[in-house]
C-alpha cells in the first residue's frame, strides 16, 4: 500500500503485534507525519478497533506539549479489506530505552529533569481524566532538541469509559516491568498505577536496571506484589535520602500510600535537588516544556528483566530510524 487517504506512505519506522509505523506526507498540508496502520490480520476484530479508536481520543482530548500530537484517525475500505489508522506528529529524536541501551544509566542531575517532564505530561493527562497505563522509557520519546514527549495512549483509560475493560478476559495491558501490584492482581488502572510506572521508571534510569528483575514474566509480577520497595540508594550510594523517600512512596504497594495522581509526585519531585548542577550531555535533555501555571507549586523546602511488554500499542517514530515504541 503507497497511499491511505491523503497520506503518501514512505519507509517503515517500527512494527509491533498491534500496528505498522510509517513515515508519511500529508499531500494536503504538506507536513511529514507518523501514520499508525493497525495490522491486516487485526482489523476485523472489534476489541482491537475499539483500543485503536480509544488511542486516537485518548490522545487528542489532551493538548500539552508533552505529550504526543494525534492528527486524524480514520478506518478506510482498501479493496475488501478494511484499514483503521492514526495519523501522529513525527518526533526526530529517540525513546528513553534507546538512551539506556546506550550510557546503562543517567546521573540525577539528567533524571530530575526528565522526571518533571514526564509528570508533567502525565498530570496534564490525569486532570483530563486519561490515565496512561503503559509508561515506559520506550513510550518516551527525547527530541533532538532535548525536550520529551509521553507517547502510546494505545492502552490508556479514559476515566468513566469502559475502555479498561476492552480485553479478553484475564488479560492484562502493560508492560509487566512497570505494572502495579493491583492491575497485576485484576483491579482498575488509575491514576495511581501511572505514578507507579513512573517510580519504576525513574528507578532504572538512575540504576541501569527494572525494580523488580526475575526470569520471566510471572516472576516478576509475583515480585511486584511481594518483594519490599528496593532502595534505589543501595544500587547509587551517593543520592541523596529523599530519592529513596520519592520513589519508596511512587512504588508503594497499596494504592493509598502513593502520590494519588502525577501532580502531587511532580510536587514532591520539585523539592529534590541534585548536589551538582544540572549540565546533560544532549544540552537540554528532559527539558520540562511547560508553562509555569502548568505545575503545581514546589513542596516546602523477559526471560526478561528488559521489561518487554505483555501487549503494545503504538507511538510515535524516531529519526534517525531506529524502530519506535508499538
Amino acid at each position: 500500500m503507497d497511499r491511505i487517504g491523503r497520506y503518501e506512505l514512505g519507509p517503515l519506522l517500527g512494527r509491533g503485534g498491534m500496528a505498522l509505523v510509517h513515515r508519511a506526507r500529508d499531500t494536503r498540508l504538506g507536513r511529514d507525519v507518523a501514520v499508525k496502520l493497525l495490522a491486516p490480520e487485526l482489523a476485523h476484530d472489534p476489541v482491537v478497533r475499539r483500543r485503536f479508536l480509544t488511542e486516537a481520543r485518548a490522545a487528542a482530548a489532551l493538548n500539552h506539549p508533552g505529550i504526543v500530537i494525534v492528527h486524524d484517525q480514520d478506518e478506510i475500505d482498501h479493496f475488501g479489506d478494511m484499514v483503521a489508522y492514526l495519523v501522529m506528529e513525527l518526533i526526530d529524536g529517540h525513546t528513553l530505552a534507546q538512551l539506556l541501551a546506550g550510557r546503562g544509566s543517567l546521573p540525577l542531575e539528567e533524571v530530575l529533569p526528565i522526571g518533571r517532564a514526564v509528570l508533567a505530561a502525565l498530570d496534564h493527562a490525569h486532570r483530563h481524566g486519561v490515565v496512561h497505563r503503559d509508561v515506559k522509557p520506550a513510550n518516551v520519546m527525547v527530541r533532538v532538541d532535548g525536550g520529551l514527549k509521553v507517547t502510546d495512549f494505545g492502552i490508556a483509560r479514559i476515566t468513566g469509559s469502559d475502555s479498561s475493560r476492552l480485553t479478553a478476559t484475564g488479560s492484562v495491558l502493560g508492560t509487566v516491568a512497570y505494572m502495579p501490584p493491583e492491575v497485576i492482581q485484576g483491579g482498575e488502572a488509575g491514576p495511581a498505577g501511572d505514578v507507579y510506572a513512573v517510580g519504576c521508571l525513574l528507578y532504572e534510569l538512575l540504576t541501569g536496571r527494572v525494580p523488580y528483575p526475575a526470569a520471566n514474566s510471572p516472576a516478576m509480577m509475583y515480585r511486584h506484589i511481594h518483594s519490599a520497595v528496593p532502595l534505589v540508594s543501595a544500587e547509587v550510594p551517593e543520592l541523596p535520602s529523599e530519592v529513596d523517600d520519592l520513589l519508596a512512596r511512587a512504588m508503594a504497594k497499596p494504592v493509598a500510600d502513593r502520590y494519588p495522581d502525577a501532580g502531587a509526585m511532580l510536587a514532591a519531585l520539585l523539592a529534590v535537588r541534585s548536589a551538582r548542577p544540572q549540565v546533560h550531555a544532549s544540552g537540554a535533555i528532559g527539558r520540562a516544556e511547560t508553562t509555569a501555571d502548568e505545575l503545581p507549586p514546589p513542596a516546602p523546602t523477559s526471560g526478561d528483566g528488559s521489561g518487554q511488554p505483555a501487549t503494545t500499542g503504538g507511538a510515535g517514530p524516531t529519526d534517525p530510524p531506529t524502530p519506535p515504541p508499538l
